[in-house]
């Protein structure tokens, strides 16, 4: 048994209603092809992709629990509020009655068996259309984590479900590259396009949670001079070390949250390998030339 993240979408070719929810709170329905709720506030499910004539008991469901549900730093034990089995219907599984102490341990309030195709799943990372902070507020920010219990490496896809962070003076499609810089923000467009190093870390299975600060126009810049954007704090020494630079967001990023796998920056001469220093992690420079700089705004041509 599987799990798809709870802010993600499903795509059905058909819905069947059955008259087994334990709280008739929130109804489920489906609009141009995807699972919808009926309820006046954020819904949180837990979407259970399961397949005809699997065993659906307790010790399943315990199972899922254990290797799947509590090591993910994402889910709370409010997602199991409302509960979807996703594949089959009622009668094409068998359900177990000591599943419903499973359930109710849980605090499972509505649940549903929805019948489609695994094949036709949409898995999707985070929404950046969905604005959750200001990005300038330089403090206190916050960012979409998706969930990792859904994401399962593999040799054509080694990064899935990586977490990754990318430096804003590299390009991501359909937004800013802004340098930290308000004038050169304000000149150029959104990127049609993603970096080349970007789409190769996607194309691998990373997921990009967010774009990173770095010292404006890649200069060297201290904490006390970044009047635009304020600088990232360092974790380390107390909370009086100056994060360095210029990659100083990645390198900050990586140093303060467990949840953030990977981070891109840039390096010239030693914007990623001090910053990475400074803030006790590790930095890789591969050597000029082996990766592709398209989409990627440098100190020097």
């Amino acid at each position: 048994m599987s799990i798809q993240s709870a802010h993600s979408l499903l795509e059905l070719d058909h819905f069947d209603t059955f008259d087994i929810c334990l709280d008739e709170e929130i109804k489920i329905r489906v609009n141009n092809n995807f699972l919808s709720f009926d309820h006046n506030t954020l819904t949180l499910v837990l979407v259970c992709v399961i397949e005809p004539g699997q065993v659906i008991s307790k010790s399943t469901l315990g199972i899922l629990r254990i290797e799947k549900l509590q090591k993910d730093d994402v889910f709370q034990p409010v997602f199991s509020n409302t509960v979807v089995f996703y594949g089959a219907k009622l009668e094409e599984v068998e359900f177990q009655e000591d599943a419903l102490e499973a359930l109710a341990a849980w605090g499972t309030k509505t649940w549903s068996f929805v019948p489609g195709e695994n094949h036709g799943l949409t898995r999707t990372g985070p929404d950046f259309n969905v604005k959750v902070d200001e990005p300038k507020a330089g403090l206190d920010g916050r960012v979409l984590v998706p969930s990792r219990c859904y994401f399962n490496p593999s040799k054509t896809r080694p990064l899935d479900g990586a977490r990754i962070s990318v430096k804003d003076n590299i390009d991501i499609a359909g937004h800013k590259t802004t340098l930290c810089n308000r004038a050169w923000e304000d000149l150029y467009p959104p990127r049609s396009k993603h970096a080349d190093c970007v789409q190769s870390l996607l194309d691998a299975g990373a997921i990009i949670v967010g774009k990173t600060k770095l010292q404006a126009m890649i200069m060297r810049e201290e904490p006390l001079e970044c009047v635009e954007f304020a600088a990232p704090f360092n974790p380390r020494g107390d909370g009086y070390q100056v994060p360095s630079g210029s990659s100083h967001g990645s390198a900050a990023g990586i140093a303060s949250y467990d949840w953030l796998d990977f981070s891109l920056g840039s390096d010239t001469n030693g914007s990623g390998r001090k910053p990475a220093s400074y803030n006790g992690c590790f930095s890789i420079r591969p050597s000029t030339g082996i990766l592709s700089t398209n989409g990627v705004i440098g100190q020097f041509k």
